[in-house]
Parts: structure tokens; C-alpha cells; sequence
């Protein structure tokens, strides 16, 4: 039975630094992912920031405008910077969406770390228990 147990204990070890790699790699790919999401935030502000600066220049320009028609194209202009800068904005909120996705994922990898600690130390606990059982029946004989 001893050997058994040793040998449950070195299974459980084995197959812990099995998935410890594979977290690794896992904790790898989303640190990627969230330097991405990153990137794709400060595109998305840069993107939404120029809209802005485009906007408050039409509008400049159409409310000095001197002939209804140029009034009417800068209006026009201004129209599609707002949309520019909705859809930049809209940009922003997917990238931060998907860097919260990521970060939950590091959470539930931890959590899972943390669930393979509790059972090693389960494991250890009956493996210290079965030699002081062996210990005191040896001493009895």
C-alpha cells in the first residue's frame, strides 16, 4: 500500500508539471493577447482623438462659412468625422472587453493552480499520516 501511494504521489506530481507547462504556454499566449488588445486601444484612442480634432475643425469651419453649400459639405464632413469617431469609440470598448476576457482567464488559471496545490497538500498530508501509522507499528512490534 505504501508503494502505492508513493507512486499515486508521483503520478500526481508528473501530471502537476504537465499542466504547469501547459499554464505556462497558456499564461504566454494571453500576455500576447492582452499587448494586442493594448495596441488595439491606443490605435482605437489615436484613431478617436484625430475624429475629434476633425470634428471641432468642420465645425469651425461651417459656422464661419460664408455660402450655405459650404456650410452644407462641412456639416457633411462633420457628420462622417462623428461616425469615425463612434466607431473608434466602439474600437476601444471591444479592446477593453477582450483584455477583461483575458484577464478573467488568468484568474480561472490561478484558481485551477490553486485547487492542484490543495490536492498536493491533501496527498502529502495522508502520505505524512500513513508513515507515523507505519512508524508506531513498527515501534509496537
Amino acid at each position: 500500500p505504501q508503494i502505492q501511494e508513493v507512486q499515486k504521489e508521483m503520478e500526481f506530481y508528473k501530471d502537476m508539471l504537465i499542466t504547469v507547462q501547459q499554464d505556462v504556454k497558456k499564461l504566454q499566449d494571453i500576455d500576447i493577447k492582452l499587448k494586442e488588445a493594448d495596441e488595439k486601444i491606443k490605435q482605437a484612442e489615436e484613431k478617436k482623438q484625430q475624429a475629434e480634432q476633425k470634428i471641432t475643425e468642420l465645425q469651425n469651419r461651417a459656422a464661419s462659412a460664408d455660402k450655405p453649400e459650404n456650410k452644407q459639405e462641412d456639416d457633411d464632413l462633420a457628420a462622417q468625422a462623428r461616425q469615425l469617431e463612434q466607431e473608434a469609440q466602439q474600437q476601444i470598448q471591444a479592446a477593453i472587453d477582450d483584455k477583461q476576457k483575458y484577464i478573467d482567464e488568468i484568474q480561472a488559471t490561478k484558481d485551477d493552480k490553486q485547487k492542484c496545490l490543495d490536492e498536493k497538500e491533501n496527498i502529502t498530508n495522508k502520505l505524512e499520516e500513513m508513515q507515523k501509522n507505519i512508524q508506531q507499528s513498527q515501534a509496537s512490534n
